[in-house]
């Protein structure tokens, strides 16, 4: 039996999860169908976020290898590229940080 229980991802199982969902079913008063639906579009929109940041990471990568190819004396072109990532970095954590102190 534990092996029908197989890890979906994480430590939580496939029984737990049908259970978290029909308990959401339960609470929001709508069917599993539905639910699924819900949940279907969510990973929908969860791919297409996943695929618009990798064209822009491809983009990226794209400009630092023209930079690489480009003159010689690249270090300083190629480490302002390097900083401006970091500074988004850094941008996105602050956003995050924001966030979750408005969250609590």
């Amino acid at each position: 039996k534990m092996q029908e229980n197989k890890k979906c991802g994480g430590n939580i199982s496939r029984e737990s999860v049908h259970r978290a969902q029909s308990l959401a079913a339960s609470i929001l008063n709508i069917s599993k169908t539905d639910l699924d639906e819900i949940l279907d579009v969510v990973n929908d929109e969860e791919t297409e976020q996943m695929k618009m940041e990798y064209e822009s990471d491809k983009e990226w990568l794209g400009y630092l290898q023209k930079l690489l190819e480009g003159q010689f004396p690249f270090a300083s072109y190629l480490m302002d590229a390097v900083l401006e990532k970091l500074n988004e970095q850094k941008k996105l954590a602050e956003e995050y940080s924001s966030l979750m102190k408005r969250a609590v």
